[in-house]
């Protein structure tokens, strides 16, 4: 026991040496503390701090508050379940299937992702309000959307992208060999599919089902949209912000919204240490093919796909029409042609397509930049409080997007000092906290990109570069970029995405001089105006794509954002 001690002090003296000695390696530590330490741990102090006795003694003695948060993890583990499992069954008939087309299959499941969450709500309105498409114009049949079924039908939509996602990167990892091997011993069918591709596809099923759970327990937009008198615990806390400005109260309601997305999290970590899921022991066999599923399978399968692709048309092609259909004649019966929602669009809120381009940008490059950062320190150096800046690094993925918004407004919203003197201005009402906050929320994405990227380089390089007398900053510049650039490249795109089209994690930040589309097209859509949400919608649309165009094009197709 006590050589142990000893041991361990040595190697932390050691540690501490190593670091000192190297200017570059210190200041990329104190510049990952730093940040880590003021816009994820601070943050989340704050926000509990501002919860007291009483506030906690609302939450469990008043119904109102009880029922939304039991409002909240159902209808958040109902959109869980069903996404997960619909894009389960989506990759696995893309993976395991002959379709045709199979690109473009998997672009159609990115398209909800291209757009606002906000958009789906407001689709479903479109089609089964009380007014909609489908509904009072075609059928004449009164569907009710409003509720728990509107809240289910559209996060499942919304947030089917990111566990296709999840489940497909495992599903396209799982070695043909064993599969094979599992054939050759007499597995076959659905014997197969049950013990050696669910049990190899388990990890990227529950990454999925914790992505949506808390995803969906902090969405704001459509349960605000589609909830009616089924209120929520997010859409509860912005009620309680705006309407009372009871700051304990929803920070409250927030700090509550943390305990399942944790819980999930540890018994997600827990299951996946107790079993291993290696699929990769050597090199593959050359010319080795995945078992495909028998012709019946098969069939059923290519019709879902082709189902499942036409409700994503379905969804943005109502939100297409709503957007150059005239509404004072679509209310009378008829359908009038018409750009009037665009021009409206350009003409009062395109100063709001400007914000929103400039601080998705400058996000998605800081959570890149800064997930490099962390990703070469945890993988390449030892230093002390390794372990600490590897876990704050995921940690805001397990935090509700609603939970970090209110967060950065009680953290930032007056001058930071230690002691007398001021470390960080006021960030509030300012575009700082945007591109921020937006940037926290994507940074495990740049995280676990990096790390990925660095396991597939070999320590060798870097150490020759190091003998070479090259410091950690110049080999970081002169030999890890130029290696990882696809990877940055490729995450730094991802970040601009999802920070183009999102809502809840800004809700609380956002203001009007730095408003965004993506919150106009939930403002619009809560007001009814659906013409202009929808032009909105589809003008996001747009620029997403034509990014993707451009990366493409320069990159030759060599940059893969998506996979």
């Amino acid at each position: 026991m006590v050589q142990t001690q000893v041991k361990e002090r040595r190697g932390f003296l050691n540690q501490v040496r190593n670091v000192l000695s190297d200017p570059s390696l210190l200041a990329m530590l104190v510049i990952a503390f730093a940040f880590v330490g003021l816009f994820i741990i601070y943050p989340l102090c704050k926000l509990m701090s501002n919860t007291t006795l009483e506030t906690w003694r609302n939450f469990f003695t008043k119904i109102p508050y009880r029922r939304a948060y039991g409002r909240t993890i159902y209808s958040s583990l109902l959109s869980a379940f069903t996404a997960t499992t619909l894009a389960f069954l989506y990759a696995y008939s893309i993976e395991y299937t002959e379709i045709k087309f199979k690109k473009f299959f998997r672009f159609i499941a990115f398209l909800p992702m291209l757009a606002p969450s906000s958009m789906t709500g407001m689709a479903f309105i479109m089609l089964f309000g009380r007014n909609g498409l489908l509904t009072t114009k075609l059928i004449g049949v009164e569907v009710e959307i409003y509720g728990l079924p509107g809240i289910w039908l559209a996060q499942t939509v919304a947030f089917f992208p990111m566990a296709f996602v999840a489940i497909s990167a495992v599903l396209r990892a799982i070695s043909p060999n064993i599969e094979i091997a599992a054939q050759n011993l007499g597995a076959k069918g659905t014997e197969l599919f049950r013990t050696v591709t669910l049990p190899l596809a388990a990890p990227g099923v529950l990454s999925a089902f914790l992505l949506v759970f808390i995803n969906a327990m902090s969405d704001f937009a459509n349960p605000k949209l589609l909830g009616g008198l089924f209120v929520t615990s997010p859409v509860q806390a912005y009620g309680v912000v705006t309407g009372d400005a009871d700051f304990g109260m929803a920070a409250t309601i927030s700090a509550m919204l943390l305990i399942p997305s944790l819980v999930i999290f540890l018994a997600q970590a827990y299951i996946m240490s107790k079993k291993s899921y290696v699929t990769v022991t050597g090199k593959p066999v050359a010319g080795l093919k995945r078992i495909m599923i028998g012709k019946k399978a098969e069939i059923a399968c290519q019709v879902y796909v082709f189902l499942v692709a036409a409700l994503f048309f379905l969804v943005i092609g109502i939100v297409a029409f709503f957007a150059f259909a005239d509404p004072k004649a679509y209310y009378l019966g008829k359908f009038v042609f018409t750009l009037k929602g665009f021009t409206e669009t350009m003409t009062f809120n395109a100063y709001t397509f400007r914000n929103s381009a400039i601080i998705a940008a400058a996000a998605g490059i800081l959570a890149a930049v800064v997930g490099l950062l962390l990703a070469f320190l945890n993988s390449r150096k030892d230093f002390p409080g390794k372990k600490i800046l590897d876990f704050s690094a995921i940690l805001p993925n397990t935090l509700p997007a609603t939970f970090l918004s209110l967060a950065f407004l009680l953290s930032f919203q007056r001058i930071l000092t230690v002691g007398p003197v001021p470390i960080l201005p006021k960030l509030t009402k300012t575009i700082f906290i945007m591109i921020i906050i937006q940037a926290v929320r994507q940074l495990p994405i740049g995280y676990r990109n990096a790390l990925s990227g660095f396991k597939q380089i070999d320590k060798s390089i870097e150490e020759a570069a190091t003998n070479l007398g090259a410091n950690v900053g110049k080999t970081i510049s002169s030999v890890v970029l130029p290696m990882l650039r696809p990877a940055f490249i490729s995450s730094a795109v991802y970040n601009f995405i999802s920070a183009m089209i999102a809502v809840s994690v800004i809700i609380f930040v956002v203001t009007p001089q730095w408003n965004v589309a993506s919150i106009v097209v939930y403002s619009r859509a809560d007001s009814g105006y659906y013409s202009e949400a929808g032009a909105m919608s589809i003008a996001i649309m747009a620029i997403i794509l034509g990014t993707l165009w451009v990366v493409n094009l320069l990159s030759r197709g060599r940059i893969k954002v998506f996979d």
